[in-house]
């Protein structure tokens, strides 16, 4: 949520320079948007991620499969996989039945072309901020934890700012202002409240990076001795391509 003539003093160039250059990012799909990053367990949402092996290698099902998870508004992520498992989809929900109803309707039109299933529980999404992209000190880094911060009572008020900046994090405060009926220094106010109180963890870019020349892959790992899991953990938060870690149960 910088301003463009915040990033200007920092990068020392003008703020037109600044918005040529992020239009130009935007246009050319590098970068593909802006999101709020939100504790979900503050809303009283708990988060689980379902791996699903298909039977044959139908393209077209494949293709349906996934955006009929993409139209669940609960999925937080949805990924076509190679190896192991074919989709994978996180959902947050706030309660096993509620889980269970969309996991049974989703089973229910799909379930012939389903080999094998696993759930597992997402208790902590650690998210680390990396400068990789720069010249700054590489190890440089920030550890942000989603899944693990306290229930917070929010208004209907504070759930509408949530919903209009978690789509795009960088909406003017003049224009969130007007869309909530509300004075801009109300807005920030809130802003403010919802980073203090842990709901708001930060405002993320969604970059491309292919475009930068990087792949990008997930690995999963089961412990045996499970004396590691410490070592390993800050094996990972101090290597500097290591974007997030999830910690999960089953």
């Amino acid at each position: 949520r910088q301003s463009a003539q915040q990033i200007a003093r920092k990068l020392g160039v003008s703020k037109d320079v600044v918005q040529y250059r992020i239009k130009r990012l935007e246009k050319e799909a590098i970068i593909a948007g802006y999101y709020t990053m939100i504790d979900f367990a503050t809303l009283g949402y708990t988060m689980i991620r379902v791996y699903i092996k298909l039977q044959g290698d139908d393209k077209a099902v494949k293709g349906k499969m996934l955006q009929d998870l993409i139209a669940i508004p609960e999925t937080f992520l949805v990924y076509s996989v190679d190896f192991s498992w074919d989709i994978a989809f996180g959902i947050v929900t706030k309660s096993f039945r509620e889980f269970d109803d969309k996991w049974e309707g989703f089973k229910g039109k799909y379930r012939r072309y389903i080999e094998s299933t696993r759930i597992s529980f997402i208790f902590d999404l650690v998210h680390y901020s990396r400068k990789y992209l720069s010249a700054a000190k590489p190890l440089e880094m920030k550890a942000l934890s989603t899944g693990v911060g306290k229930l917070q009572n929010l208004d209907a008020a504070d759930l509408k700012l949530l919903k209009l900046t978690a789509k795009n994090a960088r909406v003017p405060v003049v224009e969130l202002a007007g869309r909530l009926g509300m004075t801009p220094s109300a807005v920030i106010y809130r802003l403010k409240r919802l980073e203090k109180g842990g709901v708001i963890l930060a405002y993320k870019a969604i970059i491309d990076f292919s475009r930068l020349g990087y792949e990008y892959y997930k690995v999963d790992v089961e412990l045996e001795d499970l004396n590691v899991k410490n070592k390993m953990s800050g094996f990972l938060r101090l290597h500097p391509n290591v974007t997030y870690e999830d910690r999960t149960i089953g």
